[in-house]
């Protein structure tokens, strides 16, 4: 017993030692500019869980912090149906396919391009939805209530 134990901190102070030697920590200043230049899609992912249900479609490139807290009804690029990608027929028709929030990240020179932005944005298809949520970052579209 003893000497698997001391097989174990003998990894894990190599591992530290590695990391530490690579600079692979993660400081605390490190995270908080991290958080802050995330705070658009935090603040989109938020307003998400507090006031929307029902389907999501998203484009999860470059947006997976918008998505995090609602990924169980989300619709995105590899959603499969039947053992079929139903993205594109999504992309094409949301409603039809039960989806009730849309999110779009505004197009950005720094980013690429957001995959539902450029299927939907002008698209007849989006008329029935209506704008709830919009920042600098985010659009997001909800189907009225009836």
């Amino acid at each position: 017993m003893i000497p698997a134990a001391l097989t174990v901190i003998l990894a894990l102070a190599t591992l530290s030692g590695v990391s530490f030697e690579r600079h692979q920590v993660v400081l605390a200043t490190e995270a908080a500019q991290d958080l802050h230049a995330q705070r658009g899609q935090i603040d989109a992912g938020n307003f998400l869980v507090r006031h929307t249900t029902g389907l999501i479609l998203l484009d999860i490139v470059e947006n997976e912090r918008v998505g995090f807290d609602v990924v169980s009804r989300t619709v995105y690029d590899g959603t499969k149906e039947s053992g079929r990608n139903q993205w594109a027929a999504v992309l094409r028709n949301p409603a039809v396919f039960g989806i009730r929030v849309i999110v779009m990240r505004r197009p950005s020179a720094s980013e690429p391009a957001d995959a539902v932005y450029l299927a939907l944005h002008d698209a007849t298809s989006l008329r029935r939805y209506r704008l709830v949520y919009h920042d600098p970052s985010y659009l997001i579209y909800s189907l009225p209530t009836t």
